[in-house]
């Protein structure tokens, strides 16, 4: 039984119509209902959710809202009420801001003093200190993953490249 995420998580437009064209054929009896996800979804908003198209821009991960909204429950929970009046709300947002920046800046600095034994080989010399140490293991699993197969272009996809900005695994 084919699932409607397999058209979701279709990695090419090829395989995106494939998998819609083996849904359509599977659940043909539901014609009004395939034209409904059609019509209202897939024509106007599938480079919006469908892989084959998210995977196309620099996303970094954040192909949810979810972590728009726990961002804004976070603050929520931190202001604790509606009644403050700008400045009380400005210096309880900047407060929270600042503890977030100092966490990422920490987290960062983290990455660039310890220096894991798997990112010391040539290929990591001018990424260290650049990237995180969670970019690195990205690169390093492209690595060992072009060791492992031959990568071609169409293979690879390019996939880190074009929503991480780092090498992938046909470059590494």
């Amino acid at each position: 039984m084919l699932s409607s995420n397999m058209v979701v998580f279709a990695s090419t437009e090829d395989e995106y119509e494939h998998c819609l064209y083996e849904l359509t054929v599977e659940y043909h009896a539901y014609e009004d209902a395939l034209n409904y996800v059609r019509k209202t979804w897939l024509n106007d908003y599938k480079e919006k959710f469908v892989v084959a198209w998210i995977n196309r821009i620099m996303h970094f991960v954040n192909v949810t809202m979810n972590k728009a909204e726990s961002a804004h429950a976070k603050l929520k929970g931190h202001l604790g009420s509606s009644q403050y009046d700008l400045e009380s709300s400005w210096t309880i947002i900047n407060s929270l801001i600042e503890l977030q920046h100092i966490e990422i800046k920490g987290s960062f600095e983290k990455s660039l003093t310890l220096v894991q034994h798997n990112f010391k080989p040539a290929i990591f010399r001018e990424l260290r200190g650049v990237i995180s140490r969670s970019a690195l293991n990205m690169v390093l699993m492209q690595s060992q993953l072009t060791h492992k197969i031959r990568i071609n272009k169409v293979s690879c996809g390019c996939v880190i490249r074009t929503t991480y900005g780092l090498p992938c695994a046909q470059e590494t």
